[in-house]
C-alpha cells in the first residue's frame, strides 16, 4: 500500500470557507492545492498562507469547475506533485434564489457547479486515495441540503441531491478506508450571506468550519460522520 503525503485539494479557496480550511489545513502541515475562479484572489490567499506558514506547498489554478476537463488535469497535477492526496473539500457552490420562478438556466447551472462537479472532482481523486488506503471527501453542502427554503428550490435541490451522493459514496468508498462528510451549515458569514436576516456576529464563521474539518480528521478510523448540521 502506497503513502500518501499530507495533502489536500480545496474549491472555492480563495475566500471565506474555503480559505478558512486552507488555513486551517496548512497549520496542520498539508501540501494544499487552491481553486478558485479568480486568479488574482487565489494569488492573494496563497500568499496570505505563506505568510502565515511559509514552509507549506501550494499549487493554485483558477478556473470554472463547470469544466470537467480543467478539473481532471489540475487534480492529476496536484496528485503527481504531492504524490498523493490525502484530503478533498468540495466547497465552491453557486447560491441563486428561485423555486417556481427558476430558469431551466438556473436549475442547469446550480446542478452543474453543486453537484455535477463534486462528483467529478470525487471521480478524480478517489483513485489515488484507494491506493493509499486511506483519504477523506468533505463536501459542503448546506441546511439547504436537508431542509427546503420556498423561495430557494432549485438551490435546495442541488444541494439535496449532494448530501444524498455524499452518503451514497461513504458507503461505497468505506471498504477502502475512505470517508466521505457532507457539512451542511446554515448561514455562514461570507459575502454570499449579504441578504440574510441573521446577524454577521450570530452567524457560523468560517473558521468554524475550518475546525470542523480538523475534527473530523482526527477521529479514529472506524468513527464515519456521514452528515453534520451546523445552526446558527
Amino acid at each position: 500500500m502506497k503513502q500518501s503525503r499530507k495533502a489536500a485539494l480545496i474549491t472555492g479557496a480563495s475566500r471565506g470557507i474555503g480559505l478558512a480550511i486552507a488555513r486551517e489545513l496548512a497549520m496542520l502541515g498539508y501540501s494544499l492545492g487552491l481553486i478558485s475562479r479568480s486568479e488574482k484572489d487565489l494569488e492573494s490567499a496563497a500568499d496570505l498562507i505563506k505568510v502565515e506558514h511559509p514552509g507549506v506547498e501550494i499549487m493554485t489554478g483558477a478556473f470554472d469547475i463547470a469544466d470537467d476537463s480543467k478539473i481532471r488535469s489540475f487534480v492529476g497535477d496536484v496528485i503527481d506533485r504531492f504524490e498523493g492526496l490525502s484530503v478533498m473539500v468540495n466547497n465552491a457552490g453557486e447560491l441563486q434564489q428561485g423555486t417556481s420562478q427558476a430558469t431551466p438556466e438556473t436549475l442547469r447551472r446550480l446542478i452543474e457547479v453543486n453537484l455535477v462537479a463534486t462528483t467529478v472532482f470525487a471521480q478524480a481523486v478517489i483513485p489515488a486515495m484507494k491506493s493509499a488506503g486511506s483519504g477523506y471527501i468533505v463536501n459542503i453542502a448546506s441546511i439547504c441540503g436537508v431542509e427546503a427554503f420556498p423561495e430557494w428550490g432549485a438551490y435546495c435541490a442541488s444541494k439535496f441531491g449532494l448530501v444524498a451522493y455524499s452518503h451514497a459514496l461513504d458507503q461505497e468508498l468505506a471498504p477502502y478506508g475512505i470517508k466521505v462528510t457532507a457539512l451542511c451549515p446554515s448561514w455562514v458569514n461570507t459575502r454570499l450571506s449579504a441578504h440574510s436576516p441573521v446577524k454577521r456576529e450570530e452567524m457560523i464563521q468560517p473558521e468554524d468550519l475550518g475546525a470542523t474539518v480538523r475534527y473530523l480528521l482526527s477521529l479514529s478510523a472506524g468513527a464515519r460522520v456521514r452528515e453534520m448540521v451546523i445552526h446558527c
